[in-house]
């Protein structure tokens, strides 16, 4: 089975800028991805975003907590591509032959925005292809719902 596709799509209310802040922050990712999944980050990169990362290189190690507890894997996130209101990140993580993330955060009139998440996955396993499309895709639904309960302050 190649690699699997996936795409998650959100309008927010708030102006593309300051969704791109939020999605790309440390802080922000974390909320996203609470209470389901917890992704370990070094202390020397709490306080940094996707644009403070350099290119081509792995930024962090980090580990993948289920619930916040479990140990489940880890990534060495690596960010590929970088420009205003995009990135891609292709990490080496357990389990995957292939993971590529590119986010988009795209103005939808002055004050509200669209942003998109674009996965392509493999696993190493290809047997377990079927179920790591489902945990993706509902993973990346858990993100955006996470997405859409901040408010602009």
């Amino acid at each position: 089975m190649p690699a699997a596709s996936i795409t998650v799509s959100s309008r927010l209310p708030m102006p593309a800028p300051v969704a791109w802040g939020r999605a790309t922050s440390m802080s922000g990712i974390a909320h996203e991805l609470w209470p389901l999944l917890q992704m370990t980050v070094p202390a020397h990169l709490t306080g940094l975003t996707v644009a403070d990362a350099p290119l081509g290189v792995r930024v962090a190690r980090s580990r993948l907590l289920l619930l916040g507890v479990l140990p489940v894997g880890r990534i060495d996130v690596t960010l590929v591509e970088l420009t205003e209101g995009r990135f891609v990140e292709e990490s080496p993580m357990t389990g995957m032959r292939r993971w590529r993330h590119e986010r988009t955060v795209v103005p939808d009139g002055d004050k509200a925005c669209v942003v998109t998440d674009r996965l392509t996955v493999e696993p190493r396993l290809r047997l377990l292809a079927p179920a790591v499309r489902l945990l993706v895709r509902g993973l990346f639904a858990h993100r955006h719902h996470r997405l859409r309960q901040v408010r602009m302050r």
